[in-house]
C-alpha cells in the first residue's frame, strides 16, 4: 500500500477546557483518493479541514501531508501541501486563496 497523502494520527482538540471537538481521530488518505467528511453541524468537520492548514491548532496527535508534519512546518511550505491536495468546496477560499494552487 502507498504511504498516505494525508495523515491525521491520534489527533485531538479542544476548545476551552471541556468541548473535546475531535477525539483521537486516525484518518489516511491515499494518493488520487478522494473522501467526504460529514456529519451533524458542531461534529467537527470544519475544524478538522482547520486544523489541516493550521487555521486551529490541534493539541495532541500528528498531521502529516505530503511527508510534512504541519505543526512543524512554516506556512509557505502549510499553504503549498495544503492546496495541493484539500479542496473542500464549502471552505476552499481559506485553504487555498485564488489563483496560490
Amino acid at each position: 500500500m502507498a504511504e498516505p497523502i494525508i495523515a491525521f494520527e491520534k489527533v485531538n482538540k479542544w476548545y476551552g477546557d471541556n468541548f473535546h471537538v475531535l477525539r483521537d481521530i486516525d484518518l489516511n488518505v491515499a494518493p488520487g483518493e478522494r473522501i467526504v467528511i460529514c456529519g451533524p453541524s458542531g461534529s467537527g468537520k470544519s475544524t478538522l479541514i482547520r486544523c489541516i492548514n493550521r487555521l486551529e491548532e490541534h493539541q495532541q496527535g500528528r498531521i502529516v501531508v505530503d511527508g510534512t508534519t504541519i505543526a512543524s512546518a512554516c506556512g509557505s511550505t502549510i499553504l503549498r501541501c495544503v492546496c495541493q491536495y484539500v479542496r473542500p468546496s464549502v471552505a476552499a477560499a481559506s485553504i487555498c486563496p485564488l489563483g496560490t494552487a
